[in-house]
């Protein structure tokens, strides 16, 4: 379980301390949209080596640096990383 609950007037959602140390690999996993890591970066069923889309070649040289940085790579550390001022989620929505 990634996310826990509690019900009532002051209750929500809220992840454990072992929650946070899980990977943005494992929450991909958990949320089956691990197909576009695991498979074709296009999401096409019939890509393979013998069968390549288009983008094929260039993610299949990149894909195991990007599998590492999303199993090294921590909810928490992810939390963290977004505290920066200077990171561009802090700026959606924002004029």
């Amino acid at each position: 379980m990634l996310i826990n609950s509690v019900t009532g007037p002051t209750g929500g959602f809220f992840l454990t301390d072992q929650s946070k140390k899980k990977s943005l690999l494992h929450v991909l996993t958990l949320l089956e949209d691990e197909g576009i890591i695991t498979g074709c970066i296009l999401g096409l069923k019939e890509c393979s080596e013998k069968n390549p889309c288009p983008m094929h070649g260039e993610y299949k040289k990149i894909k195991p640096q990007l599998l590492d940085m999303l199993d090294n790579k921590t909810i928490l550390e992810l939390a963290k990383d977004m505290k920066d001022p200077r990171v561009v989620i802090h700026n959606i929505g924002r004029k």
